[in-house]
């Protein structure tokens, strides 16, 4: 996998490569919270007239078990409940890729669907959810994104995610990728997300 990656970016210009939509720097509300901040943040890359409030999805989650001590449920027996929960209440049609499937899908997401497709990736780092949205090559190749726990940039802050990285959660962590497929506005209507200037906590993932 490592090496499939590494092949990867020296294929990819040098500089910025902007692949997905670029998600805006957002700052996640809770610790618990980084999943959906995530994805708040995917979501307002991709669009939207009208989202809901950090709080009250987590308020929601939490009621439909969704959302545990640790943070968002992604367990395999949670995740068609996540989906169809994400789905709703923020617009986006999501799908986790776990150590079921065989490397080439996640490797395949975490390239050809970012780069050519253009369709945004959680990745989970450690105890904590990112979003990723493009490339940054200098003498090698990383992943580029935003961070929900500082509300910043990967690439501004110095934490690009390089191969080997990327390759060690995937296999020793069995973390899956969430790849946002579709986004379309949700069916309800809530009070509007906004960006958060709440001090920083570290966030963690179940």
């Amino acid at each position: 996998m490592q090496l499939a990656l590494e092949e990867f970016g020296q294929t990819l210009p040098r500089n910025v490569l902007q692949s997905a939509p670029r998600t805006p720097e957002y700052k996640q509300r809770s610790p618990r919270t980084c999943f959906y901040a995530s994805l708040i943040a995917a979501r307002l890359s991709l669009g939207s007239r009208m989202l809901p409030s950090e709080g009250h999805i987590a308020a929601q989650a939490n009621r439909a078990g969704l959302l545990g001590e640790h943070g968002a449920e992604t367990f395999s027996e949670h995740r068609d409940d996540q989906a169809a929960f994400v789905d709703k209440v923020l617009g986006l049609q999501i799908r986790f890729i776990d150590q079921k499937y065989d490397d080439d899908e996640r490797i395949d997401a975490l390239t050809r669907g970012l780069r050519d497709e253009g369709k945004p990736v959680l990745f989970g780092t450690y105890r904590h959810w990112v979003v990723l949205d493009g490339f940054k090559r200098t003498r090698k190749a990383g992943w580029i994104g935003m961070n929900p726990a500082s509300g910043r940039r990967l690439e501004d802050t110095g934490e690009e995610l390089y191969p080997p990285y990327i390759a060690s959660r995937l296999v020793a962590s069995g973390m899956p990728l969430v790849v946002i497929e579709n986004s379309h506005e949700p069916a309800a209507r809530f009070r509007p997300a906004h960006h958060s200037t709440a001090r920083s906590i570290p966030a963690v993932q179940t």
